[in-house]
């Protein structure tokens, strides 16, 4: 051992990395939770994440214990922000479709 330690980064905590699916496409980028503080601003960002500003989409996460969970309001989406760490898994879906996320 060479006397480094690792000590955690304390601004790396207030980010949240973000994996989010629309069909075939993924984005990967990082949140800080509190710059977004509703989830209608979380929505217009993944729309413009994926290229697709005028698409009506469902938005669903995968919870730790491999659900997947809507994200349709501001309650939603905090919790989901408040669970996911380090990754959050987000899910899109054009509204209309039919398939697992429907449900949602």
């Amino acid at each position: 051992m060479n006397g480094k330690h690792l000590v955690p980064d304390s601004r790396a905590s207030r980010f949240v990395e973000v994996k989010s699916k629309f069909g075939a496409e993924f984005r990967r980028f990082c949140l800080q939770p509190s710059s977004l503080c509703r989830f209608c601003d979380f929505y217009t960002l993944l729309q413009h994440m994926h290229h697709i500003p005028d698409v009506d989409i469902l938005v669903g996460y995968a919870d730790p214990c491999g659900g997947v969970l809507p994200i349709s309001n501001d309650n939603n989406y905090h919790r989901a922000m408040s669970i996911s760490r380090p990754l959050l898994r987000i899910f899109l879906q054009r509204k209309g479709k039919h398939s697992e996320m429907s449900a949602l």
